[in-house]
Formats: structure tokens, C-alpha cells, sequence
């Protein structure tokens, strides 16, 4: 049963191969044909050799004639210059289409990648999955599959296959018998190649991957820019390289391991081969000796055993390749057809939203994350009102930023309904609905680009637009003092002339995409965090009049920023516990009026 499993295996692997090169097919046919012809060119590589050769011995040890030995000479060599100069051609080909296969294929990875709902980008083993698709195209430590080596590897198989016919086609003339041994042997040894192979491949998939993954992680800490403040004023580096080298032993071990198992099967492997060449070519000299074969007929069988081994060598290599690369093939395809969250709850044609009014609804929501117990929203209720400014405030833990996941769907939640102008955001189109509404982070991001493509994106604009935007959020001194204006590279990651901007700068630059996208609801997720309470107020209160017409929901840590709002909604573990304007929650006297007045002491205090 186990064998029969195994061997299922293999041919769902190989088959992998096959729907690559159907991939291909579609990509480029001349390529595939192209193929073909490369897979017959090498075929005929060692028979030119072992045909021309017999001819020669014929030639000078039976007739004499060295005018035709020469003429065989010379075209045994225009042959095989003709055979080399096609193989190099070929190469110079191959390696061309591959680089554009690779970037074809990256590219649609990558949009895989982006096209999946953010709960499953959230989810490890989908990031382990990931790494070993990308492992394809950028082979990490194990290198079990590149792009490259399979395609190559998977012509040369072919190759040595009807090599390996012809080879059998000139054993037979001898007897079957020694075909027959010689084939039982090394097929033999190919599969212990391949036994010894597959242990190693799958310490590699079922562990080493999400190692990798964190020395990866370390290395990032290492090196990258944004973390380069903290590991110097805290001294981190040592600390970083011991839990680098912690993982990099445990990986050593488990390659340790499937390294004996391959060294021992490739020692018994090879033992048998080399037994039974010197057999092989003892008794070819036998054959010789009493005359049965002449002197011509031994160069013939001694260069054919030289083609079988080689051949055969060549197909356990290719094999074992092919078997690692249709492995890998498997989670790259697997990738590839993950179906998106987001993408599963598909877009109803008809439901168009009305964004003139935006009344957003949370009936009776629920929400634990995947792998919890404990639900991080509970029975939710509340409306939002069209153009209404509305903050939601809390301690940390309350549920605010889980409220905003759900309501930009980047979860489902586990109960209940979020409507929008009384449709269930689940049955609208996400790009529809990722049109109207945008939302502004604590950690979001500043891109290597330039400051405009920073700002806009890919999206067509015009220079009066941003101008205005710019004006509304106070950025033209700023802007003004850039080496390029709008064009200045930001970040030198790429370019060691690009800017550094503050944190205000930052923010400000975060919350001029959100008014370039001009969405009808705009969600503010605690972006200005890391600025004093006077600075983050002023931001919201201009941020507040520059929306007027839009439905707004502010999430903060301060109650003083949110005072302009027309609603503050208190959370609580997952609940809301209160809800009013800045006045009447005061005048309640619970659990804003205590968190307010904890914070004004605190600030009073700093001030004092």
C-alpha cells in the first residue's frame, strides 16, 4: 500500500512538470516546440562518437584505407561542431525565455499574493506556502527547485531516455542477459537515489521552510533601515545574531540528518554500479578475447557501458530534480488556486452602492479571531449616519481596531450583519467597495517612490488637485524644500540622494492620499499616535472640516482629540458601553468621563 501511495505520488509530481509545461504552451508555443528539437539535438550527441568511431577501427584495422578512415574523422568532427554550436545556441535561448517565464510567473504570484483576503495574508501557513512558491523562482537554502534546472533538467531527461533506447538497441546485439542486469542494477540504485532524496526534501518542507523564514526575519533586523535606530541604542545586535544562529543549528541538524540517510544510499548506490561495471567490461574483453566480437565491436560496447552509465546517472539526477521540482510544483500550483476570502463571496452585478448617502449598520456582531476562543467583538449595535463624524474610543484591548477590520472586511464577522444602505458588505463587489471607502493607519506606510507616486499612486491626476491638497494640509513649505519638489525620492533604500521626512510629514502624507481618493467614508485609525494630544487635535479638526460632506469614523486613544466629533462611541472588551457627544458623556460620569479626566491629569502633570 505504501509503495503503491508512493508511486501515486510520483506521477502526480511528474505531472506537475506536465502542467508547467502547459503553462508555458500558453505563454509561448515556439518555446515548447523549440524544445523538442533541443531534446533530439543532445539525444544525438554520443551515438555521432560511437558510430564514427567503429567506422575508423573498421577502417584501420580491416581495410587499411586511411583516406576513407580520415573522411570519417573529419565528419565525426563537423558533426560534432555542428552539435555544439546548436547546444550553444540553444543555452543562449534558454536562459533568455526562462528570465521572461520567471518574470511572468512572479508577476502573477504576486498578484495571487495581493488578490487574497487579508485573514489568510495573516495566516503563517500561508506564508510557509508562499515561501516555498517563491523558492521556485529564488531558490533559498535548500535549493531543491529552480525555475531553470527543471526546465533544463526536464528536456535532459528526455534526452537520456532515447539515449538509453539507443544504448539497449546495441546490448542487444551482444546478449539480453547483460542489458537485463545492467537495467535491474541501476534501476536499483535509482531508486534508492530517490528514497534517500524525498526524506531529504521533506525535512526541508515540513520544517526547514519556517525556519528560513525566521532567519530571514533576523537578517531583515540586521540590515534594514527602519530597525537600525533600535538595535544601536539598545545594543541589539548580539542578541539578534544569537537567535539567528539558534535557528541556523536546528536547521543544521535537521540537513544533517537527511544528508547520512542520502550519503549511505549513495555508498550503497554506488558500489553496486562500480561492481557491476568491472564485470560488465570483463566480460566485453572475454567476449574479445575468444574472438566472438572483433576489436571494432569492443570500442562500440566499452562506449556504449560509457553512454549507459552516464545515461542512467543522468536519469536518476534528472529524476530526483524532476521529483523535487514536481514537489514543489505542487504548492506553487496550490498557491496559485488558493481562492480569496473575498473573492469567494462574489460580487452581485446588480448591487450598485449609492454613495449620495452612506448609512452604515453593525446588527448584532460577533467576532473571535481564527485559532481563539475568547470573541474580541460582541453583540455590536450601531449606526452610522450619512456625513456623521464619529469617534470610537478605549482602552487598549477594547476592540476598536477589530471594529475597523471588519468594517473594511478584512474579517467576516463570526455572527451578525455589517450592512451599508442596507446591503450586507459581503455581497458587494470589493473593488466596488474598496472605492468608496479609505482608511488612514498607525502603521501605515511610507513607499521608496517618489513623493508624487507616494501620493497618488497609479491613478491619473490633476496638478491642481493636488496642489489643493497640499495647501489644505499646511505641505507646501515642505514640499517647496524638496531637492525635486513632487518627483523627490523618498527613502534611500534605493537612492542614497532620497529624503528622510519627519513623522509629522509622514502623517500628513498618509492622510493626503486619503483626500486624493475623496471616498465618501474615511476611517482614521489612530495615524497620528505617535504626535503630541495639541497636534493631533489640530490635524483632526482640519482633517474634520476638509470632510464635511463625508461620513468620517476617528479611532483614538484621547478623548480631548475627538471633541468635534458628533459621536463618541466607548468600547469596552469588545462592547460598547457608552455612546454621545463629548458634553453628555462628560455629564454621565462613566467610562469616558473616567478616561478623560485620567488623561487631562496626566497631561496636567506633564505640563506641571
Amino acid at each position: 500500500m505504501g509503495i503503491q501511495n508512493k508511486v501515486k505520488e510520483m506521477l502526480v509530481y511528474f505531472k506537475n512538470i506536465y502542467h508547467l509545461y502547459k503553462k508555458i504552451w500558453g505563454q509561448d508555443k515556439s518555446y515548447v516546440i523549440n524544445s523538442i528539437l533541443i531534446i533530439f539535438v543532445k539525444a544525438l550527441y554520443p551515438f555521432n562518437r560511437i558510430l564514427f568511431l567503429k567506422l575508423i577501427i573498421d577502417e584501420l584495422a580491416g581495410n587499411l584505407r586511411w583516406t576513407s578512415a580520415l573522411i570519417y574523422v573529419i565528419s565525426m568532427c563537423t558533426i560534432e561542431l555542428i552539435l555544439r554550436s546548436f547546444d550553444s545556441i540553444f543555452w543562449t535561448y534558454e536562459q533568455k525565455k526562462i528570465l521572461r517565464f520567471k518574470s511572468i510567473f512572479l508577476k502573477e504570484l504576486s498578484m495571487k499574493t495581493m488578490d487574497l483576503s487579508y485573514e489568510q495574508i495573516d495566516n503563517p501557513y500561508l506564508h510557509d506556502h508562499k515561501q516555498k512558491a517563491m523558492a521556485i523562482f529564488y531558490p533559498g537554502q535548500a535549493q531543491f527547485m529552480d525555475l531553470k534546472n527543471t526546465l533544463i533538467d526536464s528536456k535532459q531527461l528526455v534526452a537520456y531516455v532515447l539515449q538509453l533506447i539507443g544504448v539497449i538497441i546495441i546490448f542487444l546485439t551482444i546478449t539480453p542477459y547483460v542489458f537485463l542486469v545492467l537495467f535491474i542494477i541501476y534501476l536499483i540504485s535509482i531508486v534508492l537515489n530517490i528514497i534517500a532524496a524525498d526524506k531529504e526534501f521533506n525535512v526541508w518542507s515540513h520544517s526547514l521552510v519556517n525556519i528560513g523564514r525566521r532567519v530571514g526575519y533576523y537578517q531583515e533586523l540586521a540590515t534594514d533601515f527602519t530597525y537600525a535606530k533600535e538595535m544601536r541604542t539598545n545594543i541589539l545586535g548580539q542578541w539578534v545574531v544569537d537567535k539567528m544562529y539558534y535557528y541556523f543549528d536546528t536547521m543544521k541538524s535537521g540537513v544533517n540528518k537527511a544528508v547520512n540517510v542520502f550519503t549511505i544510499m549513495n555508498i550503497i548506490s554506488n558500489t553496486l554500479q562500480i561492481t557491476l561495471n568491472g564485470a560488465v567490461y570483463f566480460y566485453i574483453a572475454w567476449l574479445a578475447y575468444t574472438g566472438f566480437i572483433p576489436l571494432s565491436d569492443v570500442i562500440v560496447y566499452i562506449n556504449s557501458l560509457g553512454v549507459f552509465v552516464t545515461v542512467l546517472a543522468g536519469i536518476s539526477t534528472c529524476l530526483i530534480s524532476l521529483q523535487k521540482a514536481g514537489m514543489h510544483l505542487s504548492t506553487y500550483f496550490k498557491y496559485l488556486t488558493t481562492v480569496s476570502h473575498t473573492k469567494s463571496i462574489e460580487d452581485n452585478a446588480n448591487i450598485v452602492l449609492d454613495t449620495t448617502t452612506f448609512t452604515v449598520e453593525f446588527i448584532n456582531v460577533y467576532f473571535k479571531y481564527p485559532e481563539q476562543d475568547h470573541y474580541a467583538i460582541k453583540n455590536l449595535n450601531l449606526t452610522i449616519y450619512p456625513n456623521e463624524k464619529i469617534a470610537i474610543v478605549g482602552e487598549n484591548g477594547a476592540g476598536k481596531t477589530t471594529f475597523i477590520k471588519l468594517l473594511l472586511r478584512f474579517y467576516k464577522p463570526t455572527k451578525g450583519q455589517i450592512l451599508i444602505n442596507g446591503i450586507d458588505i459581503q455581497n458587494i463587489s470589493m473593488d466596488n467597495y474598496m472605492k468608496n471607502i479609505t482608511a488612514v493607519f498607525q502603521d501605515f506606510n511610507i513607499l521608496n517612490y517618489p513623493l508624487i507616486e507616494n501620493f497618488v499612486f497609479d491613478h491619473a491626476y490633476e496638478e491642481n488637485t493636488i496642489k489643493e491638497i497640499i495647501h489644505n494640509l499646511n505641505l507646501e513649505k515642505t514640499v517647496n524644500h524638496l531637492p525635486n519638489g513632487l518627483y523627490t525620492e523618498l527613502g534611500r533604500l534605493f537612492d542614497h540622494k532620497g529624503i528622510e521626512l519627519s513623522g509629522g510629514q509622514k502623517q500628513k502624507l498618509a492622510i493626503a492620499r486619503a483626500l486624493f481618493k475623496n471616498s465618501p467614508f474615511v476611517i482614521l485609525d489612530e495615524p497620528t499616535a505617535m504626535l503630541s494630544p495639541q497636534a493631533e487635535y489640530e490635524i483632526y479638526t482640519n482633517f474634520a472640516k476638509l470632510t464635511q460632506d463625508k461620513t468620517t469614523v476617528y479611532i483614538s486613544h484621547r478623548m480631548s482629540s475627538c471633541r468635534f466629533c458628533d459621536r463618541i462611541i466607548v468600547m469596552e472588551l469588545g462592547e460598547i458601553v457608552e455612546s454621545g457627544n463629548h458634553e453628555e458623556l462628560i455629564k454621565k460620569e462613566g467610562e469616558y468621563y473616567k478616561l478623560y479626566n485620567i488623561q487631562a491629569e496626566f497631561y496636567k502633570t506633564l505640563d506641571d
